[in-house]
């Protein structure tokens, strides 16, 4: 009740949306190929293109979970990566507005601000929340800024994979929330001009 209040009900990308971006000139439905062919030949139709499945790795294993104290750790893994060290402060004034999207973000992540939360079902989103701006509080591990405003955008499903079209609505989201920063940890083997569209109007 205490997240429905701050931040709201989460509703705006997932499986409630109804693909909903007239105003971006983008529509999402199904035809034949032949049908494809004469609107595609239309002059007012800049490309029709395919609405392919853009996937995340999270394939579920069995693993061994080993838990070990930060104290123990030189460095955090995720501070490695990118060459950071974990002392350096944050010079920001105000906080960067991240827009994480992905399968959702799980409230009690160690992520203080994310609107909205969503239930993860495949933790993959969290994941990435933790990543970008966990806590640093001496459990796992700390985030790469602490000084971050997260946006979820839920949409990838239980298999980690999301079709096209949701991913572009969800990129003109955190366009119209005036995000910073767009997150985006999946891909496809496909291209997509209208994908390459939406990365341009949010760049």
């Amino acid at each position: 009740k205490v997240i429905e209040k701050k931040y709201g009900e989460a509703n705006t990308i997932g499986g409630k949306s109804k693909h909903n971006m007239q105003k971006e000139s983008v529509a999402v439905c199904k035809m034949t190929g032949s049908q494809a062919q004469t609107l595609q030949e239309r002059d007012d139709v800049l490309r029709v293109e395919k609405d392919s499945t853009m996937k995340a790795n999270g394939k579920r294993h069995k693993r061994e979970v080993v838990k070990i104290k930060q104290s123990k750790l030189k460095k955090e893994w995720n501070m490695a990566m990118i060459r950071r060290d974990v002392n350096d402060t944050v010079s920001t004034k105000d906080k960067v507005k991240v827009a994480v999207i992905d399968s959702g973000v799980d409230f009690g992540n160690d992520v203080e601000e994310c609107l909205p939360y969503y239930t993860d079902i495949t933790g993959h989103g969290s994941a990435v929340a933790g990543i970008i701006a966990a806590e640093k509080n001496g459990k796992g591990i700390t985030g790469i800024n602490t000084n971050v405003e997260l946006y979820s955008a839920r949409v990838l499903d239980e298999n980690n994979s999301a079709p096209t079209s949701r991913v572009i609505e969800a990129i003109y989201w955190a366009i119209d929330h005036n995000v910073n920063i767009i997150n985006m940890s999946f891909g496809m083997k496909e291209d997509s001009q209208a994908l390459h569209n939406a990365i341009k109007d949010a760049y």
